[in-house]
């Protein structure tokens, strides 16, 4: 039986992923944050399986699209460890650097794996750009160094120096150079945005804070204007209530003595008879 042949992900797909990434970070960074975020997430890559399938072939399952992404991003990482190995070597030979591309250069700045490689400053945390400075400083000396080192031994063989070589350097290079002061500015940009939006959050505070302040004072004015209505209102029954008992108590000795006058009328007619 003759084996089916596997069918490679087309460039066009590479590219919808990427896209749908970038657009859905939370999703690329696994950072869904929500009641419902399992079934949100597998709604968005139903949809961009969809996507994928409908630039085929090749057509995949969902679990065939996330391995997709899960090897795309373990490529990006593998060669980004190579061209730190390869910047690192100053000695001679050909260089294994492996220029970035723009959907991988993507992918490094969604997934911040410049920091996860080649390790953050701890002094860039703050949005100080002087060490970002010096690194690119740094990468400039090697790039030289490696230069220099290669033009020297081919001036010993009586051989020109390899153009395309230092072309092909300096090229990786400045992509890698582009790629710091990207990231260090939108470090700086989050900082900026972090202290802005705190700013915001303090100023509205302390407004919502003087609202509540007012609230509650009318809240216990009102409270102790109640409590004296309420205390003239039982003051009121109280007098009341001492009014009907009066009034019963008078309406009770009347009638005594209204019986005391008819006994009276009644032993005197009664005498008046014998």
């Amino acid at each position: 039986m003759e084996k089916q042949k596997k069918l490679h992900t087309q460039q066009r797909q590479f590219e919808t992923l990427v896209d749908f990434m970038v657009q859905h970070s939370d999703l690329a960074k696994g950072q869904l944050q929500s009641a419902n975020a399992k079934q949100r997430a597998n709604n968005l890559w139903t949809k961009l399986a969809d996507d994928l399938n409908l630039n085929g072939p090749p057509v995949r399952d969902v679990a065939g699209w996330k391995k997709v992404w899960s090897d795309l991003k373990t490529h990006t990482k593998a060669k980004m460890r190579r061209n730190k190995v390869s910047i690192s070597s100053t000695g001679g030979g050909v260089s294994n650097y492996c220029p970035i591309s723009p959907m991988e250069e993507q992918i490094i700045n969604l997934l911040h794996m410049e920091e996860a490689v080649s390790g953050l400053p701890t002094s860039t945390c703050f949005g100080t750009s002087s060490n970002a400075s010096q690194d690119v400083s740094t990468i400039n000396d090697i790039v030289e160094e490696i230069l220099r080192s290669s033009q020297d031994e081919n001036m010993n063989l009586n051989e020109p120096a390899p153009a395309a070589r230092r072309s092909c350097l300096d090229e990786s290079f400045q992509s890698a150079k582009r790629s710091r002061l990207s990231n260090q500015n939108e470090r700086d940009k989050l900082l900026k945005t972090q202290v802005e939006t705190q700013g915001i959050f303090h100023k509205e505070s302390t407004k919502l804070l003087g609202d509540i302040h007012c609230t509650m004072k009318e809240l216990v004015r009102y409270n102790r204007k109640i409590f004296e209505l309420e205390e003239t209102k039982l003051a009121f029954s109280k007098e009341k209530f001492e009014l009907k008992k009066k009034y019963k108590l008078q309406k009770q000795r009347n009638s005594i003595e209204k019986l005391e006058l008819k006994k009276k009328i009644l032993e005197l007619e009664l005498s008046k008879t014998m």
